[in-house]
């Protein structure tokens, strides 16, 4: 499985030739659009900057498979599962419907929380999520600080904690920083992209990886 980071909380994970897209920008963000093509495209929320299915260069109409709500979805032997949490508005007053997805991909379980905004974990949502490998989580949100999120990430146990929902363009992220202070340095690492298998995780051993976006 190959990962890669395209800004905000965009991520194309890649297996042989079947590409999952999750939260591409819209043209009317800010962010620059990736042009990858995808066989599943994953929309978290009902934002310019998550929910761009019409921007990628997708593979033909009749064949993307697109998961934007709560709910349970299979495509290719793929089990997905919407789980429904909140999401801040852009105004910050009112709260969206956000879905967190958890799928198995490459025997892996994969859990990306989308624009989560909530400053705590509820239990009935921890045991929808439960324990994941490979787990994609905003720095900060909403009401949810970096400091929360980083406290909620470790409560789901993932392996791997890729962080997101920050402005990777910018070489001095304050929202990032502040959430890598409640990691140690030997927990951190950096790169352009990550390429993992099963056999490369550590059940015993928290990691935090950091992406280098594609712009």
């Amino acid at each position: 499985m190959i990962i890669n980071f395209y800004n905000h909380s965009c991520f194309k994970i890649q297996s042989g030739d079947f590409t999952l897209a999750f939260d591409p920008p819209s043209k009317e963000s800010g962010y620059k659009t990736p042009k990858f093509q995808a066989d599943v495209i994953f929309i978290s929320h009902n934002n310019k900057n998550h929910n761009g299915k019409d921007a990628l260069a997708l593979k033909e109409e009749s064949d993307r498979f697109i998961v934007h709500s709560p709910g349970e979805y299979e495509i290719k032997d793929i089990i997905i599962k919407g789980v429904q949490t909140k999401s801040v508005s852009e105004d910050e007053k009112n709260f969206l419907i956000n879905s967190a997805y958890i799928l198995n991909f490459e025997d892996m379980k994969i859990c990306h929380m989308g624009d989560f905004s909530e400053n705590e974990l509820r239990p009935e949502l921890s045991e929808a999520i439960g324990k994941s490998d490979i787990l994609f989580f905003p720095v900060s949100s909403g009401p949810l600080d970096a400091k929360t999120a980083a406290s909620i990430a470790k409560e789901l146990e993932p392996s791997v904690i890729i962080p997101m929902h920050y402005d990777g363009g910018k070489k001095d992220n304050k929202k990032l920083s502040d959430f890598l202070n409640e990691f140690s340095l030997e927990q951190i690492e950096k790169s352009d992209k990550l390429t993992i298998k099963k056999k490369d995780l550590n059940e015993n051993e928290l990691k935090v990886v950091v992406l280098e976006p594609n712009l």
